[in-house]
């Protein structure tokens, strides 16, 4: 039987009305006005408005962004609407809010009737489409959804007052439309609980409610609600902040790229509630103690409040000083910086001095206020920029630099064109040693793909063309101006594009000519929107000690996050140059997770040196041949099979079940002035295996001690990735083909295999002039593998140290180097007391002595008296001692002399430390 729209609706609306029935509420409930503002109000006011038509007075930035929005509004008046019963669309959305935008701008009817127009076919095409298998309407799914949601809903909000629409018509856009889609993708969402899907099911339900008037989907957005049906409460707002972030403002899926995925759809909702009334960006919430039906886990952390900000906090304390950031689990995101439009939002709610300096730090690290275009890098990373000094017409033109052939980048911006006609696109590039690849561009519309031709070399500037006909039901096409898969410079300038008579069609900033604007602000709408004039400095400094929201610590430059299982050294502060390191040791967060418990990511000499395996994309089988595989990770594999819970698994959302968790424990963290340590453990990576790891952090030294206890004999294969071509002085022989079968090891290849059981085991990586030194200890067995492996961003290398044991320990040391190591040697000590590891390294500062027990306890050797897990002593050439310190309790004397340890070290659970 098929169901009509407006009993759709009531359906839906029927389990809507338990929660306001008070059945099964989760959590502190968000108290919503007895009347919302008139329209507009989802994301921009009246008043906003006005202010912002003022600002295109006197600001060019906002001009040329509100100019772009008419004029793209302007291509689409007097085009016919057209849609297919039973076939998803979405091709008008964006356009209907800009026409409405547009309106609103000029007060020019026209817009608001071309909007209207579109809105009421989607009112007429939305009760023919079926809900996909992914909770979609318009689209294939609930993620695809949000954004154009937001679009429909606030073109319908922009015009409401325009005049254009009739009381019946909006009867239908509001139910047959904004309703539908709420109750389709937000409420039937199915990810019903901690997710990035769910979030972007509220950005559904948010947009329909306060489009509409509707209280109970603007409730269920906000506080969630109890469906009886799937046994689940359905998160809200309150929710996803009160149980999906952790007490340390990580989130549970613990990807930082995941992270942003999920506070964007978030902070959208947050502004839409704002114009009503409804602080979302401000407010706490009691954490969740207790699983709600059908919860995805149970990590609840301290008990106390949660924030939106603490989240915030979070990304900004898991970078590296240059803003990098690790690309653990499911991770594209390289920099905490690329994603500043999301500070923005929150700035104008908390004007935190940190989230100034962010949003100056990102701005600042942008190519250029480029309006119109944005760069796009989906492999390596490419220097951009405005260059005023090279130009075919005009005052510039945009500059691609890339150092490496395995990089790859473009300038892109898709243009309204119409459907079923013929169109030329040309551009002129200038190209210097571009070698390995080429220079070209490709023009994406609907699901074909037009090419100009390419270039590579040195050439002047050379004009590059395309003829291509739209296809049906295409209203625009993506402009991808390349440097693909190459090494040397381009430059683009002069775009244009003509239809077939030779009438123009407007590519917004076809001469690539900056702003000017002195903040570099971004120049697209979400910029407009959410940019602060006049935006002080602000500050933040990794120098200064920290709380990050209740059990987060950051000392000494040092940042643990205890419930989100990741702890951070930074080698000195600020300070870009410095070594520091990421250690992961943590729950296991659902399925965007990786098999990857004691994985390190190396930071030193401005860049990250040693590196996760990052995301490959879920439709391409390296995913999960490689990115998915524990050997791809900087930590150790037993038996050549992945870490629990991917083990063998066909599937790259392999998840922990049955009850079998996978996570690790923090055995202590020293965030001391110069001697830096942190040790986590796990046990239930593999049956009846212990992985214990110690990292100690001595700029630019790293000490690592990785500790394997099996209960039989396995083979341990402990890994080390880093960027560069590695050499290695290996006592044996290049051998053909990968390393074996296995999934990831399949992708080793480049091999060299020697014997390290009689001496040192050392290997470089180099990357221009700059390099990165392991020196592994022998342990009187084992071999030592080198070979290459795949990567999405430039030349890696791994070294792997296999041994066949029931036990053994892996003692090793790295040094990331400009020209030359400055390391002399690195020893194990002998002589030392039972329980008591001794290690020595000699470099051009001195003499480090460590002293280091599996267990806490005395400490007694080498001139050192205290009481814990480790103790470091510095000498100076000539003997006299330069500084000391120790991870422990008790005190802490050197040769007799007393010394203050600089820091105390972090053992038991932070809830006990509030």
């Amino acid at each position: 039987m098929k169901i009509g729209c407006h009993e759709v609706y009531w359906c839906m609306a029927a389990l809507l009305l338990l929660n306001a029935t008070g059945s099964s509420g989760q959590g502190e409930r968000v108290a919503l006005p007895d009347k919302l503002p008139d329209h507009p109000r989802l994301l921009l006011s009246a008043e906003e408005i006005a202010n912002l038509k003022a600002l295109r007075a006197q600001d060019p930035w906002a001009a040329e962004i509100i100019g772009s929005i008419i004029s793209s509004a302007e291509g689409w008046l007097g085009r016919d609407i057209e849609v297919t019963p039973g076939e998803r669309h979405r091709a008008y959305t964006g356009p209907a809010r800009d026409l409405a935008l547009a309106y609103q701008f000029t007060d020019d009817v026209r817009f608001a009737r071309q909007a209207a127009a579109m809105l009421l076919a989607y009112a007429d095409l939305a009760p023919t489409l079926k809900r996909s298998g992914s909770s979609g309407l318009l689209t294939d799914s609930t993620l695809r959804e949000g954004n154009p949601a937001t679009d429909l809903a606030w073109a319908y909000d922009l015009i409401y007052h325009a005049g254009v629409l009739s009381e019946a018509q909006k009867r239908r856009i509001e139910d047959d439309l904004l309703r539908r889609i709420a109750l389709v993708s937000g409420h039937g969402c199915h990810h019903r609980n901690s997710s990035n899907w769910r979030s972007w099911g509220l950005v559904c339900l948010a947009a329909g409610g306060f489009a509409t008037g509707d209280r109970d989907l603007i409730d269920e957005a906000i506080n969630g609600v109890y469906d009886p049906a799937r046994e689940s409460y359905l998160y809200g707002f309150s929710q996803q902040v009160a149980h999906s972030f952790f007490a340390d403002g990580t989130f549970w899926e613990r990807s930082i790229g995941y992270t942003y995925y999920t506070l964007r759809p978030l902070s959208i909702v947050a502004e839409m509630a704002a114009r009503s009334g409804i602080d979302l960006w401000t407010r706490e919430w009691p954490g969740l103690r207790e699983r709600p039906p059908g919860g995805a886990h149970d990590d609840f952390g301290a008990p106390g409040p949660r924030s939106i900000r603490y989240a915030l906090d979070a990304l900004l304390y898991r970078a590296f000083p240059d803003m990098s950031c690790a690309r653990v689990a499911d991770s594209g995101s390289r920099a905490i910086t690329s994603s500043v439009r999301l500070f923005d939002a929150a700035y104008r709610h908390i004007p935190d001095p940190k989230y100034a300096w962010l949003i100056w730090r990102g701005h600042a690290g942008k190519a250029a206020a480029l309006a119109g275009w944005r760069v796009w890098q989906p492999d390596g990373r490419m220097a951009g920029e405005v260059d005023e000094m090279v130009a075919h017409g005009g005052r510039s033109s945009f500059r691609l630099r890339s150092e490496s052939a395995a990089n790859r980048a473009a300038l892109y911006q898709q243009v309204s064109v119409e459907p079923g006609r013929a169109y030329r696109f040309s551009i002129w590039v200038r190209t210097d040693q571009v070698a390995g690849g080429s220079c070209n561009v490709r023009l994406n519309s609907g699901d074909e793909a037009f090419y100009t031709q390419s270039i590579d070399g040195t050439n002047d500037w050379t004009q590059l063309a395309c003829d291509f006909t739209v296809p049906d039901g295409a209203h625009d096409v993506g402009i991808h101006c390349f440097l693909a898969h190459a090494s040397g410079t381009c430059w683009y300038d002069d775009a244009a594009l003509v239809d077939a008579a030779g009438k123009p069609v407007r590519i917004t900033n076809a001469g690539f000519e900056s702003s000017g604007d002195p903040h570099r602000r971004g120049t697209s709408l979400w910029d407009l929107l959410y940019a602060v004039p006049d935006l002080p400095e602000g500050h933040f400094s990794f120098a200064e000690d920290a709380q990050i929201g209740l059990t987060g610590r950051h000392i000494n430059g040092c940042t643990l996050f205890p419930d989100g299982g990741f702890a951070l050294l930074r080698g000195d502060g600020d300070n870009p140059e410095a070594t520091c390191l990421e250690l992961t040791y943590g729950p296991y967060g659902s399925g965007h997770d990786h098999p990857d418990k004691l994985h390190v990511t190396l930071y030193g000499q401005g860049r990250i040196v040693a590196p996760d395996a990052g995301s490959w994309g879920y439709d391409n089988p390296m995913h999960l041949t490689w990115a998915n595989q524990t050997i791809a990770h900087n930590t150790v594999t037993i038996d050549e099979v992945a870490q629990h819970p991917q083990g063998t698994s066909n599937s790259i959302w392999a998840s922990e079940r049955g009850g079998k968790l996978s996570a690790g424990e923090l055995v202590f963290f020293h965030p001391g002035e110069t001697f830096k340590a942190v040790r986590a453990s796990c046990d239930n990576a593999y049956e009846g295996v212990l992985l214990d790891r110690l990292l100690v952090l001595l700029n630019p030294f790293v000490v690592d001690v990785y500790r394997v206890v099996c209960d039989q004999e396995r083979q341990i294969d402990w890994a080390w990735h880093a960027y560069g071509t590695a050499e290695s002085e290996l006592a044996g022989e290049a051998a053909g083909g990968a390393l074996g079968e296995a999934r990831g090891y399949s992708h080793i290849d480049s091999l060299l295999l020697g014997d390290v059981s009689d001496a040192p085991w050392r290997v470089r990586w180099s990357t221009d002039e700059r390099g990165l030194l392991m020196e592994q200890l022998s342990a009187g067995m084992g071999q030592g593998i080198v070979g290459t492996e795949p990567s999405r961003d430039g030349p890696r290398a791994c070294a792997i140290a296999r041994r066949q044991a029931d036990a053994t320990v892996f003692i090793t040391l790295f040094e990331p180097y400009t020209e030359r190591p400055t390391l002399g040697s690195f020893e194990q000590l002998d002589g030392m007391p039972d329980g008591i590891q001794g290690l020595r390294i000699a470099h051009a500062g001195g003499i480090d002595t460590l002293l280091l027990r599996g267990e806490p306890g005395p400490i007694e050797a080498a001139g050192v008296k205290t009481e814990g897990w480790a103790a470091w002593v510095r000498h100076g050439r000539d003997g006299a001692l330069i500084a000391a310190d120790r991870a422990g309790t008790g005190p802490l004397t050197v040769d007799g002399r007393s010394v203050r340890p600089s820091s105390d070290t972090i053992t038991i659970p932070l809830v006990a430390l509030l």
